[in-house]
């Protein structure tokens, strides 16, 4: 795969060839709120607004590894069984 430098480090990360990805919950508005606050105390610009979500995994895993602003998806079964994306 190719490779991205980490902003601000030195470290290489080599990206994967292959689209990855992860289980998450989306998690209510008030826990979201609630973790941008605790990330401020060391990132002051983060931030939420009424057109964020958030997404969490009990796996530790997550997507935010070579994929900033990758979009996220949540699969929709129909009462009829069809799924959409």
């Amino acid at each position: 795969g190719d490779t991205d430098k980490s902003i601000g480090t030195e470290e290489k990360i080599i990206l994967p060839d292959t689209l990855q990805q992860a289980l998450l919950t989306i998690l209510k508005t008030q826990k979201c709120i609630d973790g941008v606050k605790r990330i401020r105390l060391v990132y002051k610009l983060a931030r939420f607004t009424g057109r964020m979500m958030c997404a969490s995994s009990d796996a530790g895993r997550d997507a935010c590894q070579g994929d900033s602003g990758g979009p996220l998806v949540k699969r929709i079964t129909g009462s009829d069984g069809t799924q959409k994306l």
